[in-house]
């Protein structure tokens, strides 16, 4: 055996050892199991706001759409409201006219927190445009919607810096956004580059 391939097998053995022992560092009801839920939690993504973490996960067609979970110890999460109650009013939500938005709907949330602000920013596959909703109250709202008809922000990700936002996005090409500073839709402040 080679010595490559022996310190290879003893970390793989110091590995299996340390990570199938408990943790008795963890207090007690905070050692995590998987699956923390028994349920489907797609496209999460989370937050920390002092002491509290925030998630929101993609529900597609389902009204109301975009839960909002909280947990305090990353372990235990309950959902504590949803950002909309129907995405649109109209045929495809409300089931008319043989209509539906099966597999489509809300994909891909990007959850962030600014200056007092919550902002949840994702598209909408079966519109192709992207919305934005704003509040100070995640857990009762209400939430302030901007809807961007033309621009379809796949798999977004909100970023403040220096008192400018912007959205990073795209599927092959990534590109970067400027909106304005509040996320309203003041198409005079786009700028998009290819990064």
């Amino acid at each position: 055996m080679t010595f490559r391939k022996l310190v290879a097998l003893v970390f793989a053995a110091v590995l299996v050892v340390n990570c199938s022992r408990p943790n008795d560092a963890a207090p007690a009801g905070l050692v995590a199991h998987n699956p923390l839920t028994y349920t489907d939690i797609p496209d999460n993504d989370a937050i920390r706001v002092g002491e509290d973490y925030y998630m929101v996960s993609t529900t597609m067609y389902f009204c109301p759409g975009a839960p909002i979970m909280h947990s305090r110890d990353l372990v235990h999460w309950r959902i504590v409201g949803y950002i909309f109650d129907v995405l649109e009013d109209d045929d495809v939500y409300q089931l008319q006219g043989h209509k539906n938005a099966y597999g489509a709907g809300q994909w891909a949330t990007s959850l962030r927190y600014n200056d007092g602000v919550f902002y949840a920013l994702f598209v909408a596959n079966d519109h192709r445009c992207s919305y934005l909703y704003r509040t100070t109250d995640i857990v009762n709202g209400p939430w302030e919607r901007t809807v961007f008809d033309d621009w379809f922000f796949h798999d977004p990700s909100l970023l403040f810096d220096d008192g400018r936002l912007w959205v990073v996005w795209g599927n092959g090409d990534i590109r970067l956004t400027e909106l304005a500073t509040d996320g309203s839709a003041d198409f005079d402040y786009y700028k998009t580059n290819i990064i």
